[in-house]
């Protein structure tokens, strides 16, 4: 079974922009090393021009399923 955890980030938004501010790579690294594998990112915010203003990132880990104990 797969558990999953959502981080939401900031990216500013607009057509053009630096999203490094985000520090999305400080937040994939820490979840990584608390065993969290990074699988993808899901737009949650945009803004009227089109741009993304904020996502989510989506980490998963394997945990035991209890439920065949």
């Amino acid at each position: 079974m797969w558990e999953y955890r959502y981080v939401n980030v900031d990216t500013g938004g607009g057509l053009i922009f630096d999203n490094y501010a985000a520090r999305h790579r400080e937040i994939i690294d820490a979840a990584a090393r608390e065993g969290w594998r990074f699988v993808g990112t899901v737009p949650t915010l945009f803004t009227s021009q089109g741009g993304v203003k904020a996502l989510d990132l989506v980490f998963e880990c394997e945990v035991p399923d209890r439920e065949n104990e």
